[in-house]
Parts: C-alpha cells; sequence; structure tokens
C-alpha cells in the first residue's frame, strides 16, 4: 500500500473528515515541519510546510523488529528540493510522522497518532524524484564507557562538554550575497569557527569568521541573500585536543584519548 499526499481542495469539496499525516525531522541545527499535502497545515499552533510526500507501507521485520519505511517526493517545486536536499545532513536524524483528522484536530490537538517513529538511514536525490528511507531507532542503552578515539567523544554543549551551546541572530550588511556572508555585528576572529550558520532554512559550515565577515564551506543555493535579512549562528567545535584546550580552556572536560599506542604485532 502507497500513502499518497492529499489535495487539500478536493477533500474539503467532498465535505468528508481525512486524515493527514504530519512530519516532524529534528536535525542537528533545528526542527522543520513538513505536512504531506499541497496546502500549510497549522496544527497545535505550529506551522507545517507542504511538501507532497509519497509513502510506502511501513515494513515490520519480525528477525531484527526493526520497522522501516521509504519515503519519496517527485515533481516537486525546485526551490523546496534545494531546501530539503541542500544545506542540511539528514542521514541519522530523528523523524515522528503522525496522523491527524481533518478538521477535527484543528479544534483538539489531542486527536492524533503516530504512525512511525525513527531515524533517517540514507537519502538520495535523482531524475527529479528526492527519497530517503526511514528505520526505527533501537532503544539506547546507557553505559559508562566511550570509544579510544582521538576526537572529544562529547557532544559540543551537553552536559559533558559543559561548554555553552550559544546561539544568536544577526542581521546581514550590505554587500551580503551567496558567497559573501557580511554581518551587522563583529565578532572575535575564529569565534564561530566549526558553528553553523543558517540563513532561511539553510545551512553552512562555518570555515572562520574575523571582524564581520562569515566564510563558510560552500555557497548558499536560494536566492534573496542580502543586507537586511537575518542570519542564526551557532558556535561549533571540532573536537580536537588543540581546539578544546586553546579555544575553550576546556580540558577538564575532553573526553578523547591524547594520544593512541598503535598495535604491534610480534611473532
Amino acid at each position: 500500500m502507497i500513502i499518497l499526499p492529499q489535495k487539500m481542495s478536493e477533500m474539503k469539496d467532498s465535505d468528508a473528515t481525512f486524515f493527514i499525516e504530519l512530519y516532524i525531522v529534528n536535525l542537528k541545527t533545528g526542527t522543520i515541519y513538513l505536512a504531506a499535502t499541497d496546502t500549510d497545515i497549522t496544527f497545535a499552533g505550529q506551522t507545517y510546510m507542504a511538501i507532497p510526500f509519497q509513502r510506502e507501507t511501513i515494513d515490520k521485520s519480525m528477525d531484527n523488529v526493526i520497522d522501516s519505511c521509504e519515503i519519496s517526493l517527485g515533481d516537486g517545486n525546485y526551490d523546496k528540493l534545494a531546501y530539503l536536499s541542500n544545506g542540511f545532513d539528514f542521514r541519522g536524524a530523528d523523524v515522528t510522522i503522525f496522523k491527524i483528522s481533518y478538521p477535527d484536530s484543528l479544534e483538539d490537538d489531542t486527536i492524533k497518532s503516530i504512525s512511525f517513529m525513527g531515524y533517517i538511514n540514507s537519502c538520495s536525490y535523482s531524475d527529479g524524484v528526492f527519497s530517503f528511507s526511514l528505520n526505527t531507532r533501537l532503544p539506547n542503552i546507557e553505559v559508562p564507557n566511550r570509544a579510544c578515539q582521538l576526537c572529544c567523544n562529547s557532544e559540543f554543549g551537553d552536559e559533558e562538554c559543559g561548554i555553552p551551546l550559544e546561539e544568536t541572530t544577526v542581521q546581514l550588511s550590505e554587500g551580503s550575497d551567496n558567497s559573501n556572508i557580511l554581518l551587522t555585528s563583529t565578532y572575535a576572529e575564529n569565534y564561530w569557527k566549526d558553528g553553523v550558520i543558517s540563513i532561511k532554512g539553510e545551512s553552512r559550515l562555518i570555515l572562520s569568521n574575523k571582524d564581520n565577515k562569515i566564510v563558510v564551506n560552500y555557497s548558499f543555493l536560494q536566492d534573496g541573500i542580502k543586507d537586511g535579512i537575518y542570519a542564526t549562528l551557532i558556535r561549533g567545535c571540532d573536537k580536537t585536543k588543540e581546539t578544546c584546550q586553546s579555544r575553550f580552556n576546556n580540558m577538564k572536560n575532553f573526553s578523547g584519548f591524547p594520544a593512541i599506542p598503535f598495535e604491534n604485532v610480534y611473532r
């Protein structure tokens, strides 16, 4: 069975109660809200952007209890496809799919049911079709261990790291374009290095910053990046010992290994 997106104008004219699937995608840089319809939906005070997703039946495996399903989007608006497939790393992002009853759920937001909860395992874009596969996430078991690796095991800004995950919103200044990001505020050199800058839903990695200029890993795709619009900056870390020591003075919480001995085999 394939779940098709709802054509709101046709369904409204039928005066029948029908179901709409809503998607919540939790990315590292924020959360996006999508609706499998041809019209934006506002539910529980949150607007879900219309994206005509086509979802296949959820496959349930008796062998490894990992459920999965496929989502595809074809013949979509280019700008929306660029918004989805560029600027974000969707792999591993948590996804919740739930159904609401239209129009009853708009009056009572408790009328909903979960269809699927999991993460994006892989995604692809080919011949105008954006598709990705979802898998359920097995329960995470908390154990007191860490990987034997040179980089830090902690997520920057979490409780183990201890450094505040700073975030700010600032306007772009005159001279900004898709490749040159200039801010109305100035910051210490490389203060935002390894962080993320997001503009109108599209995100880039910050390679460096100096004064009011931000250098990103590659140019933004969208039109209309100019002075006056707002950008969100989130501070980041490359998780190396050198950065932890020199930039953040946080070696007491560094959870990587400053040195890993090579394995020698004697015969």
